[in-house]
């Protein structure tokens, strides 16, 4: 007969007090913002932006796991500050001290290396159960005659061989959503060429404060049109003006007319009122795309 102790079964513990739980909403944002001597008053807002997101998703998803990261980009004539980043991360702080440290400065052209972020942004960590969602903040379009900017260095695209069509259908495959902020005709040009690639790519419609006002919509949505964001599969007219009208000042490829000061975070008057829709208008629209995948959530 064997002896029962010689082989004893393993002890089951089963410990006591609450299980961890996974957080209910799992969210990652990027922000991809053009750091070129027109941006400062953008780059300042975008500390807002991520502080505002925060506090929205967490409104809704009490538990919620947000990560950042911020990919500042210039263009190719800028050396070694063509990219600036911090990867991906849940210290919040961190990605806003990273902010505060840049300036705006550098690009010769209109056109920047928007393809290089794309680039960089599709190469983040996000995390294998997220939402995923990267905010491009930008005046000018990427390089390439498709774009039609004003001013463009490299007219046969990215100089490094970046393809800005298989970047977008990279993010698409990995379901990384692309928001656009859009405020100029460059950029909405940009948008109807990149929604052909990617399906996910949906914009940020600034309105430009000085054009007439439809009556019918209230204060807050006047100018936006019939939604203040969302998917343009059928894209916008190629180099149809935002605002239906609003012309540029010489010697600028922006609607604000002339630029502010190289470095500035002040800024245009149009620019300051732009800035000031920015932080409300991209947190709307990620808590929008969030609630989407994930769904309503019971606060706790």
């Amino acid at each position: 007969m064997k002896d029962s102790q010689a082989n004893p079964q393993p002890i089951q513990v089963k410990l006591l007090g609450p299980e961890a739980k996974a957080p209910h909403a799992i969210v990652d944002v990027a922000f991809l913002c053009d750091c070129t001597g027109s941006m400062g008053i953008f780059i300042d807002k975008a500390k807002d932006t991520v502080r505002k997101i925060v506090a929205d998703i967490r409104a809704e998803y009490s538990d919620a796991s947000i990560f950042f990261a911020f990919v500042a980009y210039r263009d190719h004539e800028d050396g070694n500050a063509l990219l600036q980043l911090t990867d991906l991360t849940g210290d919040v702080e961190s990605v806003l001290k990273f902010i505060d440290k840049l300036s705006a400065f550098g690009g010769g052209d209109e056109a920047e290396a928007v393809a290089d972020a794309l680039d960089a942004a599709s190469k983040l960590s996000w995390r294998s159960d997220s939402v995923r969602q990267a905010v491009l903040i930008l005046d000018a379009p990427p390089h390439g005659k498709e774009f039609a900017a004003a001013s463009d260095s490299f007219p046969a695209g990215c100089p490094c061989g970046k393809d800005y069509k298989e970047l977008l259908k990279r993010m698409h495959e990995r379901d990384i959503k692309l928001l656009v902020l859009n405020f100029t005709p460059s950029v909405a040009n940009m948008i109807s060429i990149f929604v052909q690639h990617h399906p996910g790519v949906e914009s940020v419609n600034i309105p430009n404060q000085q054009q007439p006002q439809p009556a019918a919509l209230s204060p807050r949505f006047a100018g936006w049109g019939p939604t203040i964001f969302g998917s343009h599969a059928g894209g916008f007219a190629p180099g149809a003006p935002v605002f239906g009208g609003g012309s540029s000042s010489a010697g600028s490829g922006s609607i604000f007319g002339a630029a502010a000061p190289m470095g500035s975070t002040v800024g245009t008057t149009q620019q300051v009122q732009a800035a000031a829709l920015m932080s409300q208008s991209i947190s709307e629209a990620v808590c929008r795309n969030v609630g989407q995948k994930l769904g309503p959530a019971t606060k706790r």
